[in-house]
């Protein structure tokens, strides 16, 4: 028979508050994270070295509990889809890895302006945070499109904004959430539901990246046009650099055969005539045409690979 009920309630209490409060000792203790992100984030404690990454095209999600600890000049930016899935037992925190909230043994205090914050970017449709918590950043979420969905984030001790959507600053409450419309608000219909941003429709943007309505549209006529001029620019790249390095050295070849016949001594102007000079120059010059040209081709094909990374 338990003798003490209680105090092993409370014990239980603990434990499960401490394991969603994803408390560690030392910074030491977290896992380091950078760069490109994979398609699932597990739940656990990351210290983000560098800033992370969500391609193009790519679509990441968070689990629920997940805590992001930053340094110092680094931020999260988002071209792809970001799914944030937390919960209202575990939520999915960004924070200051001065956070004593979640790292115990902190030499310094977390304030604002200790990390930069998370960019959306213009192509990054249906990005989704659901029961999460941004602070101690430098400019919270700052999005370049409309078409993401917050719900029950907490935003706190953030510098310099909140909420950002196209240079707009937005008013936040404690939870806020946001939900963008494609469709005119009608008249009648109250624009703010339960003190958060939230625009009636009767569709408004689902966090699931099947939903064929007029973004999502665009996003696939953006995906179309990015692999279009990817996989051109690459094949213009290397065919052009190919036929470049060809030609240029068929040019080097033509350019001192027709050094050679413009040197001839005595025995040699008996054997070659003014006709063999000319076209020896015309075809060194007919090799230097088809290396620019190609070169041109290769240039165009680089920079058509490289402005494929903008939509």
């Amino acid at each position: 028979m338990i003798k003490y009920p209680l105090t092993l309630a409370i014990l239980a209490v603990f434990v499960v508050s401490s394991s969603n409060a994803q408390m560690l000792d030392s910074i030491n203790d977290a896992r380091p994270l950078g760069g490109v992100l994979p398609e699932t984030i597990e739940k656990s404690v990351y210290i983000i070295t560098g800033d992370i990454f969500i391609s193009p095209g790519s679509t990441v999600n968070v689990q629920a509990g997940t805590v992001f600890l930053f340094r110092e000049f680094t931020g999260i930016h988002v071209q792809g889809a970001l799914y944030v899935n937390g919960t209202v037992e575990d939520p999915v925190v960004f924070t200051s890895v001065n956070d004593t909230a979640r790292v115990r043994k902190s030499a310094v205090q977390a304030a604002p302006f200790d990390w930069n914050g998370i960019d959306i970017y213009d192509g990054a449709l249906g990005t989704t945070f659901n029961h999460s918590t941004i602070q101690y950043s430098v400019y919270g979420i700052r999005s370049q499109t409309e078409y993401l969905k917050l719900e029950n984030v907490t935003f706190a001790n953030n510098g310099r904004a909140d909420f950002t959507v196209k240079n707009e600053r937005k008013e936040v409450t404690v939870p806020f959430s946001y939900i963008f419309e494609n469709k005119p608000v009608k008249p009648d219909t109250p624009q703010i539901v339960n003190d958060s941003v939230s625009y009636a429709v009767d569709s408004v943007l689902s966090a699931k990246p099947s939903m064929g309505v007029g973004p999502v549209s665009g996003k696939k006529v953006n995906r179309r046009m990015k692999v279009f001029l990817r996989v051109t620019g690459l094949a213009l790249t290397l065919g052009g650099g190919a036929l470049g390095a060809y030609f240029g050295e068929e040019y080097l070849d033509a350019q001192e055969r027709f050094k050679e016949l413009s040197i001839l001594d005595d025995t040699e102007k008996r054997t070659y005539t003014s006709n063999d000079w000319n076209n020896a120059r015309d075809k060194r010059d007919q090799y230097l045409i088809k290396t620019a040209v190609s070169g041109g081709i290769g240039v165009i094909g680089l920079t058509s690979f490289f402005i494929s990374f903008a939509f």
